[in-house]
Parts: C-alpha cells; sequence; structure tokens
C-alpha cells in the first residue's frame, strides 16, 4: 500500500533513527473511502502528530562478536500514533464492584430517582429582558431526584461518590446520599446590548444536557 512521499533532510548528527511527521498522510488515507475488506478507522483532531521512525543498524550499532545483519534483513520500521480512546473504560471501580458478591440492597421503588427535567428561563421576568435580545426565554433545565444507593454508572459518578453511597447504604445516619447535580452542559450562544452595542457572546455551562450522582 502506497500512501505517499516523506521529504527528510540531512542532518551533521549521524544516528540509525530517522523520525519522519506523516500526520498528513495518514489524515488523508483515513478518510477517503475505505474499499470493502478493509477496516475504517475514524481519526479527528490527533493532539500531536503521528510520527514514523525507521531503524537502519550500522556497524556500530553491533556489539563485540555480534554479526551485522544484511540491511534488507535488519530494516525495521516503527509507526506512533496519538489518539483519543473513546471505548469504556476496561478496568472501573464501579463495573468491578456491581459483579462482585455483596449483600442484598433494598428496592429503590417509590423513589424519584436523578434525572432532568424542564426549566424555562424567561428574561422578561428576570428584568434582563431590555438589554437582551435573544433569546428572550430558553430552556436551562435543571437536575431533580434522588440517587441511589449505591449509585450505578447509568448516573455517571465519580469513584468518590460510588464510595459514598456506599457508606449511606450501611451509614445512613452518618454520611449523606451523593447529590443529583449536572454531569454535561452545553453553551449558549446571546445576542444583546453591552456598551451601546449589539454583540453576540458565546457563553459556556448555560444549558443541563444530563444529570448524575456526584
Amino acid at each position: 500500500l502506497f500512501l505517499g512521499t516523506v521529504a527528510g533532510s540531512p542532518s551533521s548528527i549521524q544516528a540509525s533513527w530517522k523520525v519522519f511527521e506523516v500526520t498528513s498522510l495518514l489524515r488523508s488515507w483515513l478518510h477517503q473511502a475505505v474499499a470493502p475488506g478493509h477496516h475504517f478507522f475514524e481519526v479527528s483532531g490527533l493532539p500531536t502528530p503521528a510520527t514514523v521512525a525507521t531503524h537502519s543498524p550500522t556497524p556500530s550499532d553491533a556489539g563485540p562478536g555480534d554479526p551485522v545483519l544484511p540491511q534488507d534483513v535488519t530494516d525495521r520500521v516503527l509507526l506512533l500514533v496519538f489518539s483519543k480512546d473513546k471505548s469504556p473504560g476496561e478496568h472501573s471501580l464501579i463495573r468491578t464492584a456491581e459483579t462482585a458478591p455483596a449483600a442484598a440492597i433494598p428496592g429503590e421503588e417509590g423513589r424519584s430517582l436523578c434525572r432532568r427535567v424542564d426549566m424555562m428561563v424567561d428574561f422578561e421576568q428576570t428584568g434582563w429582558g431590555s438589554w437582551i435580545v435573544y433569546p428572550k426565554k430558553y430552556n436551562a433545565y435543571r437536575c431533580e431526584g434522588q440517587c441511589p444507593t449505591p449509585v450505578d454508572e447509568t448516573f455517571k459518578p465519580t469513584n468518590h461518590a460510588y464510595i459514598q453511597s456506599l457508606l449511606q447504604l450501611y451509614k445512613p445516619n452518618q454520611v449523606p446520599c451523593p447529590a443529583c447535580s449536572p454531569v454535561r452542559m452545553s453553551p449558549l450562544s446571546m445576542l444583546y446590548y453591552e456598551k451601546g452595542e449589539i454583540v453576540v457572546r458565546h457563553h459556556e455551562d448555560m444549558i443541563i444536557e444530563e444529570c448524575g450522582c456526584n
């Protein structure tokens, strides 16, 4: 498979390893149409470039008494790629605890568990309607409900929140339940007057997208 060529620059330092930056070549290949029978990998926003390191041993690489193998046998290529792994972690404290033997846990029947509910914000009612042009109102949502004991991964708890919920199960008078709170937020773009001019601002953490127990 031929992807392209990479230009190298001569170096005054004699070294057996040569490093080439091949990010652009890989991106072009990975984003193009893939023929049947080939694996497809989706790559977005590599945090650092992908590099290829080639090793061509020289006589100086061999130790005393070691034979110098032909170059076509000893040439090696190493491809190093930095990417973001979006797959769920294999070693999760919560997942391990949920599959381990444990005492019977009382049911959660009759309890309203942590969830996201509507919360409409009307800027006319808050007194901001005179300078906010858009939006005049929007749904910011809020988090409501109780967290189960012990809390499971459905509610996106931290390890600390899981331990706290476990202690609350056995010591309800000493340890409170984790709180139902936002775990994922989204921004809101707003159009309003600022110093006599109309401006557009992008404000973070204005809308709750998901609630959890922390």
